[in-house]
């Protein structure tokens, strides 16, 4: 199963990398700091979705384009998972690229150059608006509750290493609803910011 509106052709990595079987209970926001589709090195490194912002005439924002990479039901690649350690990857995470950036020097930059994108953190209203589309999506279809961690969340670059944001172990495992990738375990990006 995946959310309806994915694209499941162009980047569809299943057949590749076949991934572990889950229940999705949890999901993981991350941003691409980027402003296209990434390649995700073939599939080693994707999430199970990537949605890219549209834009039309000045930068006008249009809508969210969705790709989906691996079934819902299937772990996907886009966590750091060091050996001995919690499973990040394979533990019930069903993971989301937002294409855009949460690092306010690319997005100074970006901005300077006239590259359309998100910043995140500032993202505006329409584009939260089909995002928690697909929360809602994930919270009737998996159970996964909008809600987020206790620990709140980080602006980047305060949100990069080993901050008080970053879930131990124990809080990883016991962990329902929706966190950033600076909350995970063994990693240390700081996105969504």
């Amino acid at each position: 199963m995946t959310y309806p509106p994915a694209d499941t052709q162009a980047q569809w990595f299943q057949d590749d990398y076949p991934g572990a079987p889950m229940r999705p209970r949890r999901g993981i926001l991350h941003t691409t700091e980027g402003s296209d589709w990434p390649a995700y090195g073939g599939g080693a490194s994707a999430p199970n979705y990537t949605a890219k912002p549209l834009f039309g005439p000045r930068s006008r924002y249009l809508g969210l384009a969705w790709r989906a990479h691996f079934p819902d039901d299937r772990s996907s690649r886009a966590l750091r998972n060091e050996p001995g350690g919690v499973e990040t990857n394979t533990d019930d995470a069903l993971q989301v690229e937002l294409i855009g950036t949460c690092d306010p020097t690319a997005h100074r930059a970006w901005s300077r150059n006239g590259v359309d994108h998100i910043f995140w953190p500032e993202a505006p209203q329409a584009a939260l608006e089909d995002l928690a589309e697909f929360l809602a999506w994930c919270e009737k279809v998996h159970g996964i509750p909008v809600r987020g961690p206790r620990e709140g969340w980080l602006p980047y670059p305060a949100s990069y290493g080993n901050t008080p944001v970053r879930f131990a172990g124990t809080q990883w495992r016991e962990f329902v609803g929706w966190c950033g990738h600076q909350h995970v375990p063994e990693n240390t990006h700081g996105d969504p910011g």
